[in-house]
């Protein structure tokens, strides 16, 4: 991630019924906060909050 430099960064969950894994919502929190240290702007896509 530090290589392409990305100017934003958007995460979220799996929205379209793909059946992909989801982690727990802790793994998703230290991972918006790590991102943060690379990309200024973290945005948190609708849906990701039900993994609350």
């Amino acid at each position: 991630m530090r290589i392409i430099n990305p100017e934003i960064i958007e995460v979220g969950a799996d929205n379209y019924s793909n059946h992909l894994p989801e982690p727990p919502w802790w793994k998703v929190e230290a991972l918006l906060n790590n991102l943060t240290n690379i990309c200024p702007r973290v945005m948190e896509k609708e849906g990701l909050e039900r993994l609350k």
